[in-house]
């Protein structure tokens, strides 16, 4: 070091070369963290979840789409989607007061924001897997129907199917689907919801 302690030119120049060099190193070294970071927020973007395009379609709905609709959480939705795998397809939207957690006033509150592609039941051949189905229009012979083809109706659940064999085997065939409004805890909103998928022959 110069006398008196200036830095003489050459020590200057030694020092601004160090400074640099650290600068560049400092550039060098943050470059790869930097890119890292773009890089990141860039896939998170373009990751980012879709908003859900009301109406969906229930037997496709997956549990995002699902927890989605106002009045269905998590819970909900995934036992909508287990009732779905345990059951089958939904054969209609009413279906859903079948899953536990979802009443009448729920049902309602969503209706409009779910629905039931029937031509994918049809190709799924949904009405025609049991035994007591009609072969024409797909549509469930409540008069061959067993338990098990009841049940999967909606609004019919185990008590109801077996009350609708119970009426059969003592007053004999119905003669028309309109019938089942006489059997016990079958009303007129049940009725409705069914008479699309069933029939008598």
């Amino acid at each position: 070091m110069a006398q008196g302690g200036a830095m003489s030119k050459f020590e200057k120049i030694v020092l601004l070369t160090v400074v640099a060099l650290f600068g560049v190193g400092i550039v060098i070294g943050l470059t790869p963290h930097d890119r890292a970071v773009a890089e990141d927020a860039s896939r998170r973007q373009q990751t980012a979840k879709a908003p859900v395009l009301f109406p969906i379609e229930l037997n496709s709905a997956g549990l995002q789409e699902l927890k989605a609709i106002k009045g269905i959480g998590d819970v909900k939705a995934k036992q909508i989607i287990t009732y779905r795998q345990d059951k089958g397809l939904f054969r209609s939207v009413d279906e859903l007061l079948e899953v536990k957690g979802i009443g009448p006033k729920t049902l309602e509150s969503i209706r409009e924001f779910i629905y039931v592609d029937e031509s994918s039941l049809a190709e799924a051949g949904v009405y025609d897997r049991a035994e007591g189905t009609s072969k024409s229009g797909g549509r469930i012979d409540i008069n061959r129907a067993d338990l098990k083809d009841l049940v999967s109706l909606p609004g019919i659940g185990e008590v109801k199917g077996k009350r609708i064999i119970d009426y059969r085997e003592t007053h004999g065939r119905f003669n028309e689907p309109e019938e089942l409004i006489k059997v016990s805890g079958i009303g007129e909103k049940t009725l409705q919801a069914i008479l699309p998928l069933i029939c008598c022959e």
